[in-house]
Order: structure tokens, then C-alpha cells, then sequence
């Protein structure tokens, strides 16, 4: 019985789980969303699905927009599932050759 609780709980946690893929007329790379957890959402911010932002992850932002501009990918994140309802600003640049850029305040 206990192995089928921890097997049921670990299927029910997987299965809320959702990824979403952003694109954009401007480039020519797309970010991919993951979002995933239980007490709080955990956001996972990838560019093609291959290159994770370690910023955001680390800064445990909750990514609440992703807005296309020329310039960039302009993505808006908060701590709300902390109940901090202010929101920061960062644009994301990608180069295949440099690798991204993550600017915040922009």
C-alpha cells in the first residue's frame, strides 16, 4: 500500500507539470517554460529547450510575462508565490556564438 501512495504521488506531481514555448518574428531561437512543483511553482527558463537561465532559477523568479522585441525577449518576473507582488524587468539576448545575456531593469 505505501508504494502505490509514494508511486501516486509521484505520477499526480508529474502530471501538473506544463511547458510552453515562446517565439518570436525577430529571432531566430524561442524560449521554453517550464513550470513545475508543489508547496510553490519552480520556473524554468530555457532558450531552444537546451540552454537553461541560471539567473532566474537561482533569483527563484516567478516569470509572469515573456514579451517579442526587436532587441530581445523582454521577460516579466515577481516573487508572488511569496506574496511579494512587485515585478522586476530583464531582457534576454541569445548569439549562438557569445551565448545569452540577461539584463535586469531594462
Amino acid at each position: 500500500m505505501k508504494y502505490w501512495i509514494i508511486l501516486l504521488t509521484f505520477f499526480s506531481s508529474y502530471s501538473l507539470a506544463s511547458t510552453t514555448k515562446f517565439e518570436c518574428k525577430y529571432h531566430d531561437y524561442n524560449l521554453v517554460l517550464k513550470a513545475g512543483g508543489n508547496d510553490h511553482i519552480v520556473h524554468e527558463l530555457s532558450i531552444n529547450g537546451k540552454f537553461v537561465i541560471d539567473e532566474l532559477i537561482e533569483g527563484i523568479w516567478f516569470i509572469e510575462e515573456i514579451n517579442c522585441r526587436k532587441e530581445g525577449y523582454e521577460i516579466i518576473a515577481s516573487h508572488i508565490q511569496f506574496n511579494d507582488p512587485t515585478q522586476k524587468s530583464f531582457m534576454l539576448t541569445y548569439h549562438p556564438d557569445k551565448g545569452y545575456k540577461i539584463e535586469a531593469g531594462i
